[in-house]
């Protein structure tokens, strides 16, 4: 079973490459596979997540061939895992060409090319540019697959000005009986970069200022309590943080959450 995961990874890897991405990307994005695999026993969710490609709605028949190839991959790897229902390949729409009707559209045909197996590892997550959570609902109604719901997405593209709480509770509801659903969270990057350029003898200097949608080293525990305690107040799910610092990010939540608590007790 070892080598039969091993051999899947290094297919994964491949896939990765032809997709466009760099070697040090493709060698990186198996590397985290790897781990997973590593400590599959623990209690922690599994998912891979297909965020930066244009996936099942890309325009380009090419790049539609290796979604769906590496969709089905990951679904076997899943599947030697041994991993249950909660084990899910998380993917956003992707590529906007013609629209955003049709490309549901192109996903719609994508996913019907996919086996029996790995259209039940897939979930759908709104992105933070072209596809809200009002789209991503109506994809998950056409193809009977449930919505992983990204806050910080949420809050940086929302047409239909869902409010937080409604959009949790909608997102929850496409989650199939008996397995519990899960939800993204991150909070936005507010830290300010300096750039230096050397001119000449002279080195400029200047700011880079984060964007709204990027990624924050840590999570905001202010906000993160706020939403637990308030947007998901009794609700069942799972959450999976994101954030640049991964596992220290989650330490430092904890810690920070726990030093609250002890203050207000």
């Amino acid at each position: 079973m070892e080598d039969d995961i091993a051999g899947k990874i290094a297919r994964v890897e491949e896939l990765t490459r032809e997709a466009g991405r760099t070697r040090e990307e493709a060698e990186n994005y198996a590397h985290d596979i790897r781990t997973a695999v590593d400590s599959y026993g623990t209690q922690a969710r599994r998912e891979a997540e297909e965020e930066a490609r244009k996936i099942l709605a890309d325009a380009e028949e090419q790049a539609r061939r290796l979604a769906v190839e590496e969709l089905e991959v990951q679904t076997e790897l899943m599947d030697a895992m041994g991993l249950g229902p909660e084990a899910v390949v998380v993917l956003h729409v992707g590529g906007v060409v013609g629209g955003v009707d049709a490309a549901l559209k192109r996903f719609e045909r994508g996913f019907e090319v996919l086996s029996p197996a790995a259209r039940t590892r897939l979930a759908v997550e709104n992105d933070d540019r072209f596809f809200g959570l009002g789209d991503v609902l109506r994809l998950s109604e056409r193809i009977a697959r449930p919505v992983v719901w990204d806050v910080l997405h949420h809050r940086c593209h929302d047409p239909d000005a869902i409010p937080d709480r409604e959009a949790l509770a909608l997102a929850l509801a496409t989650w199939p009986s008996g397995v519990v659903p899960k939800v993204h969270y991150a909070s936005p990057k507010t830290a300010v970069e300096e750039r230096r350029k050397r001119v000449g003898r002279r080195v400029e200097r200047s700011l880079r200022l984060p964007e709204l949608r990027a990624h924050a080293d840590l999570i905001d525990p202010i906000s993160f309590e706020h939403f637990i305690g308030e947007t998901g107040r009794g609700m069942d799910f799972d959450v999976m943080l994101e954030a640049k610092a991964k596992d220290v990010a989650l330490l430092r939540l904890r810690e920070q959450l726990a030093d609250r608590t002890a203050r207000t007790a």
